[in-house]
């Protein structure tokens, strides 16, 4: 049996050549954890500039069971030069 999820992804410089990815279930969680307020998520949104503000993406992840182990289907997230 397949089933599709939608999960949050939150990409951010960190301003001397690093980066970090985080995936969360859904919006709220991602400002609850990372401590963003409502300004900082819209501006993310609304301000297309990655390396300023960090990135939100929406991706769909399909898990499929098979005789009892889960899988899901290869997803991935990025951004850069």
């Amino acid at each position: 049996m397949k089933h599709k999820i939608n999960i949050v992804g939150f990409s951010r410089d960190g301003g001397d050549g690093s980066g970090s990815t985080g995936f969360y279930n859904d919006l709220d969680e991602l400002q609850s954890i990372e401590r963003l307020s409502d300004e900082e998520i819209k501006i993310i949104v609304d301000e297309y500039d990655p390396y300023e503000n960090g990135l939100i993406e929406h991706i769909e992840i399909e898990i499929e069971e098979i005789e009892g182990m889960f899988k899901i289907t290869p997803f991935s997230s990025g951004w850069g030069q």
